[in-house]
């Protein structure tokens, strides 16, 4: 009985402090996974006019990260590629995770109609010098013929 109260007591006090452990995770960008050539972004150099190409990225998380999906917008000659993985401990300090290196594959089809060439910009999180995270934007020059 003692600890279906204090159990009782700590669920009250988290959902009174406005944060709950069944709180949603946080959809945000997803941390970019290095290698030794800088990040695990593939975008290729040349593609046709009027063919699918495909971008793609990877993120990587602990244990409180999952797979958060992909957004893509094309507009004009600038593609912007999305990579988004969910986060439960994402602004907490009261959540534990547990530290095991999950990797997420994040890729898209894009078409581009006109010859020319294309922007694309891939936007993510990256460790900063500190230790934190903080956006990034990593642009590539796609020449379509």
């Amino acid at each position: 009985m003692t600890k279906l109260l204090l159990t009782a007591l700590a669920a009250s006090a988290a959902f009174a402090c406005g944060s709950s452990p069944f709180d949603p995770p946080v959809r945000r960008l997803g941390t970019l996974q290095t290698t030794e050539d800088g990040f695990a972004i593939e975008v290729p150099d040349t593609v046709q006019a009027r063919q699918s190409f495909e971008i793609s990225a990877k993120t990587t998380g602990n244990g409180c990260v999952s797979f958060g999906g992909t957004e893509v917008e094309v507009e004009g000659s600038v593609v912007e590629f999305r990579p988004f993985d969910l986060d439960v401990a994402f602004g907490r300090d009261d959540v534990f995770c547990t530290e095991i290196l999950k990797v997420f594959d994040h890729a898209a089809s894009v078409q581009i109609d006109q010859p020319g060439t294309v922007t694309v910009r891939i936007h993510g999180m990256a460790h900063t010098s500190d230790g934190n995270l903080g956006e990034i934007v990593i642009e590539r020059i796609v020449v379509v013929s």
